[in-house]
């Protein structure tokens, strides 16, 4: 990261690197997922001049396509997360019926 525009110097946030780095909207977190899959938070703090906190792990993340583009998204506050992910197999998982042509089921009235 480095401010912009400049001057100042870049640093590395994150600690293994990470993807898909996102601002929270008023700037004081900076979120991103990291090299081992989980969703990462990093408070900032840009009063003095740009610092950077302790990465904290939110919770696991699965992409679901691997993309260039944002993957999720943020509430302002920082609280809630809208995400891509790939569903978890499960064996216990209900199956799903779909019925076609079901109008056709139902009685006509006259």
């Amino acid at each position: 990261m480095q401010p912009f525009p400049g001057p100042g110097g870049m640093f590395q946030v994150s600690r293994d690197g990470g993807t898909h780095p996102l601002w929270r909207a008023d700037g004081k977190e900076l979120f991103y997922i990291g090299a081992d899959g989980t969703m990462t938070a990093v408070s900032m703090d840009g009063a003095r001049s740009l610092e950077a906190g302790r990465p904290q792990a939110l919770f696991p993340i699965s992409i679901s396509i691997p993309t260039p583009n944002q993957a999720y998204a943020v509430t302002k506050d920082g609280q809630r997360f809208l995400v891509n992910a790939t569903p978890r197999k499960s064996s216990d998982a209900a199956p799903l019926t779909v019925v076609l042509n079901w109008t056709a089921a139902i009685p006509k009235s006259r």
